[in-house]
């Protein structure tokens, strides 16, 4: 029996920090996940009446991504890495546009985003959120109110 105390013991200290990274990724996950099902559920019928101009895909453990009109929204979640990244076509340039507007890394116990220099939390995500679609939202609401 003292053997198994032991063993318990040491096994706990050599994936201390493996179980540790792993409760912070879930944990984010499920933050994403949440966050976006809540949009999602809010703007159902919406996105049913958008025709694809609107639309919210998650596969929690892979990536999340918002499509508004000719923009995009997406969180590659891709250990040890999760990338932030918002996609448009440029009518000005003839291009498509990728560009990583934050960098979620596990750092000291949880995944910190970069540029906030936190960890994730919902009003991190809103800005996502805001950065990706309020130019395009408040164009295009301005259109519908003639």
């Amino acid at each position: 029996m003292d053997f198994k105390k032991e063993f318990i013991l040491k096994t706990k200290e050599i994936y201390k920090e493996t179980v540790s990274e792993n409760h912070a990724y879930h944990k984010l996950c499920n933050k994403f996940e949440s966050y976006f099902t809540d949009l999602k559920e809010s703007l159902k019928k919406e996105i049913e009446a958008a025709n694809g101009e609107l639309d919210i895909m998650i596969d929690e453990l892979a990536y999340t991504k918002v499509v508004f009109f000719n923009r995009e929204l997406e969180i590659k979640i891709d250990e040890p890495l999760i990338e932030v990244l918002v996609k448009y076509y440029d009518e000005i340039t003839n291009e498509n546009i990728e560009k990583t507007i934050d960098i979620i890394e596990y750092k000291d116990g949880a995944y910190n985003s970069q540029v906030f220099q936190s960890p994730i939390t919902r009003n991190i995500i809103d800005n996502y959120l805001a950065v990706a679609f309020r130019e395009d939202l408040e164009k295009n609401a301005s259109k519908k109110e003639y």
